[in-house]
């Protein structure tokens, strides 16, 4: 027997306008930086160093499997990568079975949940990474569903 669940990575993420210098996000429990330290402030607009942030690492059962990476996104353009690592510490990107790479860009011609359905192992840990965010009109939840054998 198996049931759906959903496992949050990032809730309730908006940007805030910094004025010229485009637009940030702050304080935001969920994101942490490549080492999985807190963030305070990271600005997702533009592309480079210091433009990109990660939920936090999320341990996976090894009865979970059926994983689906999805984002809920108003209005908004996002970058959204899947990583995974089998220690928590060293990170590789998850490609799918056909080779590609398990990502996807939110945008408003796709209207607001773009999903990504994983069809290859996942490691014990994972995690995302959201980059290149488009406008100040940022409303976004990221999620993984999976179900989990009893």
């Amino acid at each position: 027997m198996s049931s759906a669940h959903r496992i949050n990575l990032i809730k309730n993420l908006t940007l805030v306008d910094i004025g010229g210098n485009g637009f940030t996000v702050e304080n935001h429990p969920d994101l942490v930086d490549a080492s999985g330290n807190p963030i305070t402030q990271v600005r997702l607009t533009g592309s480079g160093v210091g433009h990109v942030a990660y939920s936090k690492t999320v341990a996976l059962s090894p009865k979970y499997n059926d994983y689906i990476l999805t984002a809920t996104c108003v209005g908004c353009t996002l970058k959204v990568e899947f990583e995974m690592s089998p220690d928590g510490v060293n990170w590789c990107a998850c490609n799918l079975s056909n080779g590609s790479p398990c990502e996807f860009t939110c945008t408003e011609s796709v209207g607001d949940c773009t999903v990504k359905i994983i069809d290859v192992p996942v490691l014990q840990y994972v995690r995302v990474k959201i980059s290149n965010a488009g406008n100040s009109s940022l409303e976004c939840d990221i999620f993984l569903t999976h179900t989990m054998n009893y």
